[in-house]
């Protein structure tokens, strides 16, 4: 058929041979890259061009919502594989769909498929792509060098925080973004002199392809920028329930209102039992693999940093269990016999309470080890090959995975046992949920899809938060969002490996969703000086505190903290570098706060709603050990 003529808000033009497709809007030409070629990658690694099906049959496929072509492929050498391929053109907003639809696999056959083809996108003076490596990279085009895809590229990772992405050139930008993110990976590649080219790699899940595939393009003519695309991005989550504010979380549980505008404690260990063959074991150095602080003493510490003038902080505490940090979950009670016990796990929650200090707990349902006293082998996470992960590298030694299926039991078995015993914490952080790929089981007893595993594991995070506790995990992705209300980190990947611009394209989706706590330490290494004071306020985070902190980092904090509080429930609505270059950058809050900072210079100018200005250097911030006093908000 060759070139196939659809759309009425835009003009698309599908292409029946490629399968790839031009959208004309408003002048502007848009188009998958015509030298690639959309495959599936087989069992033994082989490529597979999806245009070698020797059974190919295209239709016109309208619908009342917009106009689309069907192809159905068939017949493909040395495999059994119908699949279709829909594209079609949602009229009212100009929302380009593109459809992987399975008829028919043989188990085991297929590996990945990537189509559609990556859009061509390509602008030397002004053109850049938008890419969710963490909490967010620009990558212009006229950068002389290769880019490649680091081990990470699982979309809901660390290698892309939010299932989007986009490109911008002179004439306009589009929007790629991912409806089933859940089997997906994604590649970037740039060569030296030529256009980043960002594409889907479709997986399959448990051994097929299994289901529909969907991802959708939005495109911009004239200005645009990655402000326009994280904001776009950030209404399609609002129509589909996915945006869910700190305000709505503050409602349904008001002890998460006590967050904003408080600093974060991390705690040492309460205790610390290191086996051998384990990371950071020692063979030669006991002391270092077995070490216990009781839960009085680490009361007294903090109680101590309370009396220097931290007048109200969130405190998590690690290492609390029976055997102490990463050691025999899910089976992690009693509380540390050494330590003090339930008796003493009480008394320090207690205390904790008394100086506003809001205690929390390190806790990890998907670890699961195999001297844990309820450990079973049928409850282990099994691959559809029928493997088991199996690892020795944390704390607690020889460990599997616990299917998610079977988390929220041992979670609501743990709290309702603490509860019982007056032990009770406020917060809970439940370990790599929020960050580490989604499991598949093939366990007939338990078996589960990546999909029904994010859906499992943010049960286990509303079951925290039914509670009456603050719900918090590892790093933010898409999925967790809703169900969390803080994560511990939002890396910025400023460590030269991943090269590229750091922007927060989290923060412009989500600063108003979800508190994300910044360390105030700085690292001058390439590509970019990360200096954590200055990105804390440009994104108007959280900070961390020290539990040594002296009077000059507190007066850190506490300008830190003040600003949260002025920004915690409102979006940010635009990020921008100010003049040449990437070292003066400025972020815009919807309350019309602006935070101006300067990296070479070290310095900071924030706006205030009131019309004020507050302004200075980090070295200045810290010698005037008075700047700030904390004083926690009134609701």
């Amino acid at each position: 058929m060759g070139i196939v003529t659809f759309g009425k808000r835009a003009e698309v033009c599908y292409n029946t041979e490629t399968f790839g497709f031009f959208v004309k809007k408003d002048g502007v030409t848009f188009h998958t890259a015509e030298d690639f070629e959309p495959y599936l990658r087989l069992k033994d690694d082989t490529k597979l061009p999806l245009a070698a099906a020797a059974a190919q049959n295209t239709v016109s496929y309208p619908s009342g919502v917009g106009d689309g072509i069907l192809t159905t492929l068939s017949d493909f050498p040395g495999i059994n594989l119908t699949v279709s391929l829909y594209v079609w053109l949602e009229e009212i907003n100009g929302r380009l769909h593109a459809e992987l639809i399975p008829i028919e696999e043989d188990y085991e056959t297929i590996m990945e498929v990537c189509w559609p083809a990556p859009i061509h996108s390509f602008d030397k003076q002004n053109g850049y792509s938008v890419v969710n490596l963490s909490n967010g990279r620009l990558y212009p085009d006229n950068y002389e060098g290769e880019i490649h895809t680091e081990e990470q590229r699982r979309l809901l990772t660390r290698g892309c925080y939010l299932a989007f992405w986009g490109q911008v050139s002179g004439e306009g930008g589009y929007l790629a973004g991912i409806s089933t993110p859940w089997d997906a990976d994604y590649a970037y590649n740039k060569a030296d002199g030529k256009p980043m080219r960002i594409g889907i790699h479709w997986i399959p899940s448990l051994g097929k392809i299994n289901s529909r595939r969907e991802m959708f393009f939005d495109f911009f003519v004239g200005k645009c920028d990655y402000n326009t695309i994280c904001l776009a991005y950030r209404d399609h989550l609002r129509e589909i329930g996915k945006l869910v504010s700190l305000q709505e979380k503050i409602y349904k549980n008001p002890i998460v209102g006590k967050m904003i505008g408080r600093p974060i404690i991390h705690t040492p260990c309460i205790r610390v039992h290191r086996k051998p063959g384990t990371y950071n074991y020692r063979e030669n150095e006991p002391e270092h693999n077995d070490q216990m602080t009781p839960f009085s003493v680490m009361t007294e510490r903090l109680e101590a940093l309370h009396a220097k003038g931290v007048n109200a902080a969130y405190v998590h505490v690690d290492g609390w269990g029976k055997m102490g940090y990463d050691n025999q979950h899910p089976d992690i009670l009693p509380p540390c016999p050494e330590a003090g016990g339930y008796e003493g796990m009480r008394d320090m929650v207690e205390r904790l309470r008394a100086i506003d200090f809001i205690p929390a707990v390190h806790d990890n349902y998907r670890d699961y080890y195999t001297d844990a006293d309820s450990y079973n082998e049928n409850q282990a996470q099994v691959y559809h090959n029928g493997t088991f992960v199996c690892q020795k590298c944390w704390a607690g030694g020889m460990q599997r995975k616990l299917c998610a299926k079977l988390a929220l039991p041992y979670i609501r078995r743990n709290y309702m046992e603490l509860k019982k015993h007056g032990a009770m914490p406020d917060g809970v952080y439940i370990d790599v949920f929020s960050i580490t790929t989604l499991d598949e089981c093939d366990n007939p007893m338990h078996r589960m899809t990546r999909k029904e595993c994010q859906e499992e594991r943010c049960k286990g995070l509303e079951y925290i938060r039914s509670q009456g506790m603050i719900i918090s995990s590892e790093e933010p992705v898409d999925y967790t969002v809703a169900s969390l209300d803080l994560v511990h980190h939002a890396f910025d990947c400023s460590d030269g490996k991943t090269r590229g611009i750091p922007v927060p394209l989290f923060e412009l989706v989500y600063h108003d969703n979800l508190f994300v706590p910044c360390s105030l330490a700085t690292n001058t290494g390439a590509p970019f000086k990360n200096n954590g004071f200055l990105r804390a306020l440009l994104h108007g985070n959280l900070p961390y505190l020290k539990m040594d902190a002296d009077a000059g980092q507190i007066a850190k904090v506490n300008l830190v903290c003040r600003l949260n509080r002025e920004v915690a429930l409102t979006p940010m609505v635009r990020h921008s570098f100010i003049g040449e270059g990437y070292s003066v950058q400025e972020s815009e809050f919807e309350n019309g706060v602006k935070v101006r900072i300067d990296l070479d210079k070290a310095s900071y100018e924030i706006r205030w709603t009131d019309g004020t200005v507050t302004e200075g250097t980090e070295q200045s911030i810290a010698l005037d050990k008075n700047s700030y006093t904390y004083t926690q908000l009134d609701r």
